[in-house]
């Protein structure tokens, strides 16, 4: 007998298959579970031991390392199972989700046949850290929903005409090329996509009215304030979700149906116990919105309002994602094209307010018991750095300097095991933090032997003396260091071929020396474009054959005189020079 079906049954069809096989390869159910234990003789997760490793013998009696299957759970704040992290006899891990979850994901699709679920799956695996799994549970169990209203409106306009010729001029070549495709987009361009095409009338000059009124009863303070920016701190959360909801904001706390805010203050408690403080960061051009250009104001709505909150290391724009510049601290990836340097520069006079909010975290924390460093690698000190700040100020001078020593020996210990800077936290909070000391009885020319040193995204103190390094060392990478200046040459090694200093605030180049030196690329990019600009040193720099110079984007007059200066040379002489 044949069934015959309709068009309606079968996409449905279809849909089931689709969510089922995505279940069959992404979700570790209680059966799978109870079969791993059983298997291993186990009566739960928790009796398996850490040995990662079994030592198995051949039939000809050799001794051989196998690795070890084994099954983690990844747990949420409030202890629940949301997934399990899996290693097969090959070594090989894999994540899978737990059914609950899973369907939370099937949830968050809003389309009829469910064709985002891969694309969601895929966005919460690349959430994933080795070291650290809180962006994978924060995406599962606080984002879905801000997915599901983003994938909503994505779903609705893909195919139209307009969205087709408006994006013709997006930044993003792949997406340009194919808008309509999501697999083309990562989460924080779906949400800066669909934000262009949400109805924002009229919503900034509400966001203010709605700030002020909560200051007005006291659920809210203006912090910090000034002719162009004011610092806000909601305390309930009415006073952080009523202003900033969507479309303004996609930040957890900021969602009515949905919102962290308070068990992200009290689970993550300042030092001295009260519950922790969120900033919102909000230029006073906001309250126009996208016509500010209008009333001759910047338009800030690509990434204000910015959310903070230091002890959850979460510094955020207003689609979610990370800023760029704070990596090291919270081992996160910085998503948004924005940084803190560009907050910063925006609006400088943030620094001292920052830093001195900040400094009062560290004074907390030092009183609390803590060394100037503790496991975690002095968050609220490392964030003080960023701002421009300096723990120094901040302790007792006797506290400080036996901190100081307490830290200088673990750096020693510490480098006998690592050869990268950025592996030994204790060196890196001394390049941060001190001038007074020397950075050849940490990394000697003996135990560096790699062909590249990276300082990148430490800021800091004074750029060490590496003069003693070996011939092997041939690049060095300073960008996103906090420079001001180009750095004295005789500190570099003798034969340093290429040397990074993008991406910093330097605002003064002179190159004097560098002529006698083996260097043969500086790359300049993303630093000021207006500074001062010794044309003498940039001369006899040019005149060395084959020379490449990446300099920022300078303005134009500095431009020709750099250009003028090239074409001087002799043209099988000339050096390459690039302003980005």
């Amino acid at each position: 007998m044949r069934i015959l079906i309709n068009e309606r049954q079968y996409r449905v069809l279809l849909k089931e298959d689709k969510i089922e096989n995505a279940k069959n390869k992404f979700v570790f159910t209680d059966d799978n579970l109870n079969t791993f234990l059983e298997k291993m003789k186990l009566g739960s997760l928790e009796d398996q031991s850490d040995e990662k490793f079994v030592i198995v013998t051949s039939q000809s009696g050799d001794q051989f390392k196998k690795p070890k299957e084994r099954i983690d759970p990844i747990v949420d704040e409030q202890g629940n199972t949301i997934a399990y992290k899996i290693v097969n006899k090959k070594g090989k891990m894999s994540v899978k989700f737990t059914e609950e979850i899973f369907n939370d994901i099937v949830n968050a699709d809003p389309s009829r046949g469910k064709k985002y679920v891969q694309w969601i799956i895929g966005i919460a695996m690349s959430h994933l850290n080795p070291e650290d799994d809180i962006f994978f549970i924060r995406f599962l169990t606080e984002d879905l929903d801000t997915v599901k209203d983003n994938l909503t409106l994505f779903d609705k306009i893909k195919d139209n005409g307009t969205f087709k010729r408006r994006m013709q001029d997006y930044s993003v070549e792949e997406i340009r090329e194919n808008p309509s495709h999501i697999l083309k987009y990562d989460l924080e361009n779906l949400y800066k996509v669909v934000s262009i095409f949400q109805n924002t009338e009229g919503v900034y000059g509400n966001m203010k009215q709605k700030m002020d009124s909560h200051v007005t009863l006291g659920s809210a303070k203006y912090i910090y304030e000034d002719d162009d920016v004011l610092v806000y701190e909601p305390l309930t959360r009415e006073s952080s979700c009523d202003p900033f909801q969507r479309p303004i904001s996609n930040v957890c706390v900021s969602r009515p149906e949905n919102s962290y805010f308070k068990s992200y203050s009290v689970n993550n408690k300042q030092p001295g116990g009260d519950p922790s403080r969120y900033y919102y960061i909000v230029p006073k051009a906001l309250q126009f919105g996208e016509e500010a250009t209008t009333f001759g104001e910047k338009d800030y709505t690509e990434y204000y309002p910015l959310l903070f909150h230091f002890e959850s290391n979460q510094l955020h724009d207003r689609s979610n994602a990370p800023l760029k510049g704070y990596e090291n601290i919270s081992g996160n990836r910085g998503s948004s094209n924005y940084s803190v340097s560009d907050l910063l520069n925006e609006f400088p006079k943030l620094k001292k307010f920052f830093s001195k909010e900040l400094g009062g975290y560290v004074s907390m924390d030092i009183k609390s018991g803590n060394s100037l460093m503790n496991d975690k690698g002095n968050k609220y000190g490392s964030y003080l750095n960023l701002f421009g700040g300096n723990i120094k100020n901040h302790v007792s001078k006797e506290d400080y300097e036996e901190g100081v020593e307490q830290i200088k020996k673990l750096a020693k210990d510490n480098n006998k095991q690592h050869k990268e800077v950025k592996d030994n936290k204790y060196l890196m909070w001394l390049l941060e933090n001190e001038n007074d000391f020397q950075f050849s009885d940490y990394i000697t020319e003996e135990s560096y032997t790699l062909p590249v040193i990276s300082f990148s995204g430490i800021k800091l103190a004074r750029v060490p003396d590496l003069s003693h390094l070996s011939e092997k060392v041939t690049q060095i990478r300073l960008n996103n260091c906090g420079l001001t200046e180009i750095p004295d040459p005789s500190l570099l090694p003798p034969n340093l071929f290429a040397f990074n200093i993008s991406d910093n605030d330097i605002t003064s180049m002179d190159f004097t020396g560098y002529e006698n030196h083996a260097i043969k690329v500086i790359n300049m990019q993303n630093n000021p474009t207006d500074p001062s600009i010794n044309l003498n040193s940039i001369q006899l720099l040019l005149s060395i054959p084959k020379f490449r110079l990446i300099f920022p984007n300078l303005e134009e007059n500095i431009k020709n005189d750099i250009i003028n200066i090239n074409l001087a040379q002799e043209e099988e002489e000339q050096s390459t020079i690039e302003f980005k």
